[in-house]
């Protein structure tokens, strides 16, 4: 019966709601109508209606034997109440008098059934609201127990974590392993980092190769309305985990449930599901065949207490593939599915995506398509997909409007001399673009990462003073400079300030890292500002010496780019490698 209570209630929660809510505006109206009605009738004394009665003007009375007062109408249409005096000879004497009696039958039953009716309503009344906060919160297996179908060929450019990753499933497949030397697999996997890096198709991808269910749940789908329902979701998340061992529990942005508890108020709700959790996840609870993962974009945020030993053993970071032939696989295995032109340059694609994560590439790649579409082409060539890049970096789509012939001659020398910049410093360039997009940026220009995954300090002073190229272009060519530099400062400060607060490349302030330092010491602000400022100026110049004596080279590119908008590294130092070649002749 309760089951089906329950199931009723479940499907028509809504209309039973409604209903109720109309049955009671009903009542609610058919007793206020009652009330105004009697309200409006004038009580008078029971002398003043023998002495009306005595003269003839009464000609109706209605009664019950249960109430106080009767109603009386008399000749001229009025209504009074007056008291009903309940004698055995009453009736007889209204009758002499000629006076029409209408005695109303017992009311007190029916009343009674109101009663009843309007108690029955409130209590299914209760019963919903009961039920909902009962029912709020409670999860079934079959909404997150799943069955992943990833498998690790799906996940791409994550060669150097996958050793981690293939000795814990095999410890999840294969518990025995670990047994024989007495090693276990970790409680809890933490797998941090960028957004669109994998971290959720790596949860898939390890239950499917373990062969195991896969309980998947986000973290704000912990936080409800009614208090107690998150930690109540938190129980039965492990309780079905239990019922399905052995299986992986996986926790999507567990940052939105397990944040830190020194900012959040002690009786929150929050804290009860961070508590809740860290019971679930102690080695006190048995949790023999539940292997958690979790993923997060904020691992700083996280309490101390749930990555501790013991329940989030280990953490892994997931980062975009910093290798641009990572890049030129991801390409490839994103674009086998879409036709292609033969003549598409994977290579210098993948070099110009520096910094794009396995979602950004994927999403390029179907953007290309959509470009092809628009354009009436059969296959993605370079100008799709380059185009496609553009609206991933700019935030917007290439302008169809011409830009002011001023403002043109402006991006191209700008972006020539960051292109330039680079060529002296000996940095690789893979592409130029001086189109304008409707997000109001003007153009860019797409470097390519090292060999190396350090940054010397040699090559930060070449990225400052690349980024301040730009706007000494400007100045040279035209005598003042534009906003057009302004996110190439706020690069150019961001690169400054590791310089001085964390590598310690400043040799006035030594291998000193500053960022260690509490905020509140502002002894360490103030130094980490001057020495900035003093760097800015310094890197400013020398770049500005070197970009005059060489800014025939940034006239050569500002004039070509102006004509054909788009160039490739290659193209670029083809043409500066000409120019050098004339002028040592």
């Amino acid at each position: 019966m309760l089951g089906k209570l329950e199931e009723f209630f479940g499907k028509h929660k809504k209309l039973v709601i409604i209903g109720f809510v109309i049955c009671m505006a009903v009542f609610a109206g058919i007793n206020g109508y009652k009330h105004i009605a009697d309200s409006k009738i004038e009580k008078i004394d029971y002398t003043r209606f023998r002495a009306m009665l005595d003269k003839g003007e009464i000609t109706e009375i209605e009664y019950s034997q249960n109430k106080e007062y009767m109603t009386v109408v008399a000749s001229h249409g009025s209504r009074y109440k007056t008291l009903h005096p309940r004698y055995e000879e009453f009736r007889k004497e209204m009758l002499e008098h000629g006076v029409n009696l209408k005695a109303h039958a017992d009311l007190a039953a029916t009343e009674l059934m109101v009663i009843i009716l309007e108690l029955v309503i409130v209590s299914v009344w209760f019963v919903v609201i009961i039920y909902s906060q009962w029912n709020t919160g409670k999860l079934r297996a079959g909404d997150i127990v799943k069955k992943s179908d990833v498998h690790f060929t799906d996940v791409i450019g994550l060669d150097e974590i996958m050793d981690d990753i293939n000795l814990y499933v095999s410890m999840i497949k294969e518990p025995k392993i670990g047994r024989k030397i007495g090693a276990r697999a970790p409680k809890g996997l933490l797998l941090a980092g960028e957004p669109g890096t994998g971290k959720t198709l790596i949860a898939k991808a390890m239950a499917c190769e373990a062969g195991v269910p896969f309980i998947s749940i986000s973290g704000s789908e912990f936080a409800e309305l009614f208090k107690g329902v998150g930690a109540k979701r938190v129980r039965q998340v492990f309780k079905i985990a239990r019922r399905h061992t052995p299986c992986i529990v996986f926790f999507d942005e567990i940052d939105a449930m397990g944040g830190s508890r020194s900012s959040i108020k002690a009786d929150s709700e929050d804290v009860q599901i961070i508590n809740q959790l860290l019971k679930e996840m102690d080695g006190f609870t048995p949790t023999e065949g539940i292997f958690v993962l979790a993923a997060t974009n904020c691992p700083d945020k996280l309490d101390r207490a749930l990555k501790r030993s013991g329940r989030f053993d280990r953490q892994i970071i997931v980062n975009p593939p910093r290798d641009w032939k990572v890049r030129k696989q991801m390409l490839e295995f994103y674009l086998k599915d879409y036709k292609v032109a033969e003549d598409l340059e994977i290579t210098s694609l993948a070099k110009a995506i520096s910094g794009f994560t396995g979602a950004d590439i994927s999403m390029i790649c179907n953007e290309a398509s959509l470009i092809a579409i628009t354009k009436e082409k059969s296959r993605i060539d370079m100008e799709c997909i380059e185009e496609a890049i553009d609206k991933k970096v700019f935030k917007g789509s290439r302008s169809k409007n011409k830009q002011h012939e001023k403002d043109r001659e402006i991006v191209a020398y700008h972006e020539a001399g960051h292109a330039v910049m680079k060529y002296l410093c000996g940095e690789p360039i893979s592409r130029v673009s001086t189109i304008g997009t409707t997000s109001g940026v003007g153009g860019a220009v797409f470097g390519q990462e090292g060999e190396s995954q350090f940054v010397t300090r040699d090559k930060l002073e070449h990225d400052v003073m690349a980024c301040y190229a730009g706007q000494i272009s400007e100045n040279i060519k035209f005598g003042s400079v534009t906003t057009g530099a302004s996110n190439d400062l706020t690069q150019a400060t961001k690169l400054l300030k590791g310089y001085v607060a964390s590598y310690g490349f400043d040799t006035k302030i030594g291998p000193v890292d500053l960022m260690y330092l509490k905020e509140e010491e502002r002894a360490a602000a103030h130094i980490v500002t001057d020495r900035v400022q003093a760097l800015s100026r310094i890197f400013y110049d020398k770049g500005a010496g070197l970009l005059e004596n060489s800014y025939q080279l940034v006239e050569v590119l500002a004039e070509k780019l102006l004509e054909s908008e788009t160039m490739t590294g290659s193209e670029i130092e083809e043409l500066l490698d000409s120019v050098h070649l004339i002028n040592n002749i």
